[in-house]
């Protein structure tokens, strides 16, 4: 969805104005996944998730935007992994902040949460100071994604994600969409991404101008 609102394909002849509508209705949001890999296990080690509360740096807007920057950790390590790896997010607004930041930048602000995180906690917990091996996604910035999941928008409805669904005959071809965005009930999921990939399998193999739904 990222790519079509983007403009980035020309179709011609142009798509139906409905399905356009809904492209430019229906909202793309984006997130950072940033991976952490340290040399050992320095946090305590009982649950699979850290939160931290955001810095209500004067309130309001800029509240929001420190809740949606490195409030939650998962500890992968717990998760049985078997590595010393944390990972921690960026979402919302922030997600395109985030990406234009520097590993350094990133890492700063990761510690800053880590320290109120663990400040208190029993035993003797030391957050590093060394940056470590980092992961970083950048799905928004890529010019092959634009961003993460689709979500409804204000006076969007069910129609829209049908209408993005629907395949569209093109002469003799067919040009068949999928992707999360085209799947109205489980849109923003992997599992709906999959079975989006199941229903345009089919509408290949199908007659000209069948369209199904896949549920499941």
């Amino acid at each position: 969805l990222g790519v079509l609102k983007r403009k980035a394909i020309t179709f011609s002849p142009p798509l139906p104005a409905d399905k356009q509508a809904a492209i430019d209705k229906l909202w793309f949001g984006n997130l950072v996944k940033v991976g952490l890999l340290f040399d050992s296990v320095w946090w305590p080690d009982q649950t699979t998730h850290y939160f931290a509360l955001a810095k209500e740096s004067g309130g309001g807007l800029a509240g929001l935007r420190s809740a949606e920057k490195f409030t939650y950790f998962l500890n992968t390590h717990a998760a049985g992994s078997g590595r010393p790896v944390l990972f921690t997010f960026a979402f919302g607004s922030s997600a395109m902040e985030v990406e234009s930041w520097t590993d350094g930048q990133v890492w700063a602000a990761v510690r800053a949460n880590l320290l109120d995180i663990f400040r208190g906690a029993q035993g003797s917990v030391v957050v590093p100071t060394a940056k470590p091996a980092m992961w970083r996604s950048t799905w928004g910035t890529n010019e092959l994604f634009g961003g993460v999941y689709a979500s409804n928008s204000p006076g969007a409805s069910p129609k829209d994600w049908e209408n993005l669904a629907r395949l569209e005959l093109y002469g003799t071809g067919k040009l068949i969409f999928a992707g999360e965005h085209t799947n109205h009930d489980y849109r923003g999921t992997v599992h709906g991404a999959f079975w989006s990939g199941q229903r345009a399998a089919c509408e290949v193999l199908l007659p000209d101008g069948t369209t199904i739904t896949t549920k499941p």
